[in-house]
C-alpha cells in the first residue's frame, strides 16, 4: 500500500473530523447569535428612536415651529389703558387676552380642565394613544367625528400655531409640536399657556378675560361651578357660551362636574353645591362700547403714541400697560357737558405746571362723529388770541398793564381791499391802558400792539408759547385771532400765564410697561421758560380782571381766582373761552362743523364761558387747588423801559413794524376755514359788520411829520 492508497483511505476520516469541527463552530456561533441578537436589536431600536426623537425635536419640518420659536412665542395680548388712579378704562386688542400666571388662577380651573379634557395629562408625553383609541371607537360608534383624542398639549399646539382643519397633515404637525412642547416646558408651564391661550367665546381669549366677561371677576376668584362652566365651553365656545345658550352652558357645567366627581377630584357634596344655575353679569358679552369708556381720550393715545411707537401688533397685541393722566371725574364732566350741547364742541383740561392732560373731549358723541375737535379742528380763536399778542409786546418792548395805547381809527389797503378794524361797540376810546384794552377786548389797540411789537416778535412769542399750527397769518389780522388752531394749542399757550411764564408740553401718557412690568416709556412733564415772570404775571392779572369785570364774567367761580379770555369769530361762527385757576388750565370751543353761525349774539362770553365754568368748577373740587395765584415781585410796578422807549404811547403812539416787514392783509396762507377780513369778528363790529358812515381821521403819532409820511407810504396806510 503506497502513500497514495493511505491518503485515499484516510481522507474520509479526515473529512469527518473536519465536519465535526465545523459543526462545533457553528453551534458556538449559533448560541452566540442567540445571546447577542437581542442586544443588537436593542441597539438598532435605540438608535432609531434617538434619530426619530432628534428629528421630531430639531428637524425643520415645514409649518412646524422650532424650539427657539416655541421659547420666544408670545400670544396676542390686550393693551390696557389706566386712569390716574390705576383703573382700566380702555382696551385695544385683536384677541382680547390678559395673561395670568397659574398661581393667579383659581385652582378649580386647572383641575376642571384636566378632568374634562385630558385625565392623563400629568403622565403622558404629549400624545395619548389611549385617548386616540377611545376617540376612534366613539367616532365609529357615532358614525361621525365626535372626539379628536387630542391631549391638552396637542390642543395648545393647535391653538398656538395651526388651523382647525381636520386633515392628517395638520394632525401630524400637531403631534410634532406637542412633542416639542413637552420637551421644552414643564407640565405646569404647558397648562398655564393653555389656560391663557384658548378661546371661550364672546370675544374672550384666555381664562382671565372669560372670567370677567361672564362673571365680572378675576380668574383668581372663580368658584368650582364657574370653573366648570368655563371648561364646558372649550369644545364649542361659540355655541355653548351663556350669551348664546344659557341652557347649553349649564349642561356643559354639569358634565364637567360629573367628570370631576368620577375622577375623584371633588366630593359628592361639592358636586351638589355647584350644580344650581350660576349668576352671570347682565347680558354677558364683550360689546365694543365696553372696550373704550372714554373714546376721545383713548383714541388720542392710540393714534399719537401707541401706533407710531409700537406698530399695529404692538398696540393691539403687545400686552402693553399704559398709565395715563386721565381723571375720570373730569372726563365724565366734560363728556356730560358735551352731550347736552346742541352744537359741536371741544374741551381740554390740563395741569398748567406739568402739561398733563386730565380730560379731553372732541365732540358731542363719539358714535356720531369720531372727528376730534380738540386736536384736529383748526378754528379761529378770535379775541382769545389777543393776550398772546400783548405778551409779545411786553417781552419785546417792555410794556406793562398800565402802559397807554391808542384806540383810534386805523386803516390798511385801499379801495375794495381796504380794512379798517373796529371795536365791538363800534366806538373808539382814545388813549387807554393795555389793561383796559384787554379787559374790554378792544380790537384796534390789539392791532396797534401787533404793529408795535413787530410781526417777527409776535410770531416768535406765539410759537414759543406752544402754538404749532401751520395756519398762522403774517399780517395784523393775527391780532384779532385770524390764525387757525386747535383748543389743545390754546390751553397750552394760556398755561404759561398761569405758571409764571413756562411752556409745558402736553402729554396724556405718563408711563408704559410691558407684560413683564418693564418700563418702556415714561414722561415727567417738561417745562421751558418762554416768558419773563413779569410778562406772564402781568397778562394773567389783567385776565383775572377780565373775568371779574370784563367779557369773561360768566366764567367766575366762587372762592377761586380765575383768569381767562373770551373769543368770538366772524358772524358768530366760533365761540371760545380759555383760561384757568391755580394749577389748572382749560379751553372750551363751541361751533358747527359746517361753519354755520351759532346765532346772533352767540359770543364766547355767552356760549363758551358758562360751559368752561361748569367744567373747571368740577376740576377745582377734584384737584383742590389754592384759592389764588401766589404774589411775586412781578406784580409790582412795571420796570423802567429803555431810554429811547420811555416816551409814553400817548406821546409817540405805537411803533411801526420793522423796516423789512410787509403787511398784506389779503395774501395769507391757506387755512381750512378762510379768514374774512371784512366784516370783522362780532366782538369787533358789534354784530353789524358795516363800516362807520364817517370814520374819524386816522391818528398815528410820530416824532416828525416826515417820519409819519414815510410810514404811511411804506405800509400802504391811508390817512383820511
Amino acid at each position: 500500500m503506497n502513500w497514495k492508497h493511505v491518503r485515499q483511505k484516510t481522507k474520509p476520516t479526515r473529512e469527518r473530523e473536519m465536519s465535526r469541527t465545523e459543526v462545533a463552530w457553528e453551534i458556538l456561533c449559533f448560541f452566540s447569535l442567540v445571546l447577542v441578537r437581542p442586544v443588537v436589536f436593542f441597539l438598532l431600536v435605540w438608535l432609531s428612536l434617538e434619530f426619530g426623537l432628534h428629528a421630531v425635536l430639531h428637524f425643520p419640518f415645514e409649518g412646524v415651529p422650532s424650539l427657539d420659536e416655541l421659547r420666544t412665542y408670545k400670544p396676542m395680548r390686550t393693551t390696557l389703558l389706566y386712569d390716574r388712579y390705576g383703573k382700566p378704562f380702555a382696551r385695544f386688542f385683536i384677541e382680547d387676552r390678559v395673561e395670568l400666571p397659574l398661581s393667579e388662577i383659581s385652582p378649580w380651573m386647572p383641575m376642571a380642565v384636566i378632568a374634562a379634557e385630558d385625565t392623563r395629562f400629568l403622565s403622558h408625553g404629549g400624545v395619548s394613544l389611549l385617548s386616540i383609541a377611545r376617540a376612534a371607537l366613539e367616532n365609529r360608534r357615532a358614525g361621525a367625528i365626535r372626539q379628536g383624542g387630542s391631549t391638552i398639549t396637542q390642543q395648545l399646539a393647535r391653538n398656538m400655531f395651526l388651523s382647525h382643519e381636520r386633515t392628517m397633515e395638520r394632525k401630524l404637525r400637531e403631534t410634532i409640536i406637542a412633542f416639542r412642547l413637552e420637551h421644552e416646558f414643564s407640565k405646569e408651564q404647558i397648562l398655564e399657556k393653555y389656560l391663557n391661550e384658548i378661546y371661550f367665546g364672546r370675544g374672550a381669549w384666555g381664562v382671565e378675560t372669560a372670567s370677567r366677561v361672564y362673571f365680572g371677576k378675576s380668574a383668581k376668584a372663580l368658584s368650582l361651578g364657574e370653573a366648570a362652566m368655563l371648561t364646558g365651553l372649550i369644545p364649542s365656545p361659540n355655541r355653548l357660551n351663556p350669551g348664546a345658550s344659557p341652557d347649553a352652558a349649564e349642561a356643559g357645567k354639569r358634565r364637567v362636574l360629573a367628570r370631576m366627581f368620577e375622577t375623584g377630584i371633588i366630593s359628592p357634596e361639592e358636586r351638589t353645591e355647584s350644580e344650581p344655575p350660576l349668576a352671570l353679569v347682565p347680558e354677558p358679552g364683550n360689546h365694543p362700547s365696553e372696550h373704550m369708556k372714554y373714546p376721545y381720550y383713548a383714541m388720542r393715545i392710540l393714534i399719537d403714541t401707541l401706533l407710531p411707537e409700537y406698530g399695529v401688533r404692538g398696540a393691539y397685541g403687545g400686552g402693553l400697560h399704559v398709565f395715563t393722566m386721565l381723571d375720570p371725574d373730569l372726563q365724565e364732566t366734560a363728556e356730560d357737558i358735551a352731550s347736552k350741547s346742541k352744537f359741536q364742541l371741544a374741551i381740554v383740561g390740563l395741569e398748567s405746571e406739568t402739561g398733563g392732560v386730565r380730560a379731553l373731549v372732541g365732540g358731542k358723541d363719539w358714535d356720531e362723529s369720531q372727528f376730534d375737535r380738540a386736536v384736529q379742528a383748526y378754528r379761529q380763536p378770535g379775541s382769545a388770541f389777543k393776550p398772546l399778542i400783548y405778551a409779545a409786546l411786553f417781552e419785546e418792548k417792555g410794556w406793562r398793564p398800565g402802559t397807554k395805547i391808542l384806540d383810534t381809527p386805523i386803516s390798511f389797503g385801499s379801495g375794495r381791499g381796504r380794512w379798517s378794524p373796529r371795536n365791538y361797540d363800534g366806538k373808539y376810546h382814545g388813549s387807554v391802558t393795555v389793561e383796559t384794552a384787554i379787559i374790554r377786548s378792544l380790537n384796534v389797540p390789539a392791532v396797534r400792539a401787533f404793529l408795535t411789537a413787530g410781526k417777527d416778535a409776535v410770531e416768535e412769542t406765539v410759537r414759543s408759547l406752544g402754538i404749532t399750527t401751520p395756519h398762522l397769518p403774517e399780517n395784523p389780522t393775527m391780532a384779532l385771532g385770524s390764525a387757525s388752531l386747535t383748543p389743545l394749542e390754546m390751553a397750552v399757550a394760556f398755561s404759561a400765564f398761569g405758571n409764571g411764564g413756562y411752556r409745558v408740553s402736553p402729554f396724556l401718557v405718563r408711563e408704559i410697561r410691558d407684560d413683564e412690568g418693564e418700563i418702556l416709556f415714561t414722561t415727567k412733564g417738561k417745562k421751558q421758560r418762554v416768558l419773563s415772570e413779569e410778562t406772564a404775571n402781568g397778562i394773567r392779572n389783567i385776565l383775572v380782571k377780565a373775568v371779574e369785570s370784563g367779557t369773561g364774567r360768566a366764567a367766575r367761580i366762587a372762592g377761586f381766582q380765575v383768569f381767562g379770555k373770551t373769543g368770538t369769530t366772524n358772524d358768530f361762527r366760533d365761540a371760545w373761552f380759555v383760561g384757568g385757576i391755580p394749577g389748572f388750565c382749560a379751553a372750551v370751543y363751541v361751533g358747527n362743523d359746517d361753519r354755520k353761525p351759532l346765532g346772533k349774539g352767540a359770543t364766547g362770553g355767552r356760549i363758551a364761558a358758562p360751559l368752561w365754568k361748569e367744567f373747571v368748577a368740577r376740576a377745582a373740587g377734584v384737584l383742590a387747588p389754592s384759592a389764588s395765584f401766589p404774589k411775586s415781585a412781578a406784580d409790582a410796578a412795571p420796570k423802567p423801559r429803555p431810554a429811547e422807549e420811555k416816551r409814553s404811547t400817548e406821546e409817540t403812539g405805537p411803533k411801526a413794524p420793522h423796516a423789512h416787514q410787509e403787511i398784506r392783509p389779503h395774501e395769507q396762507r391757506p387755512t381750512p376755514t378762510p379768514i374774512t377780513i371784512a366784516p370783522l369778528p362780532a366782538e369787533a363790529t358789534g354784530g353789524s359788520g358795516t363800516a362807520p358812515a364817517a370814520p374819524r381821521p386816522l391818528i398815528i403819532e410820530s416824532e416828525t411829520d416826515k417820519r409819519l409820511r414815510e410810514l404811511l407810504k411804506q405800509y400802504n396806510l391811508e390817512r383820511e
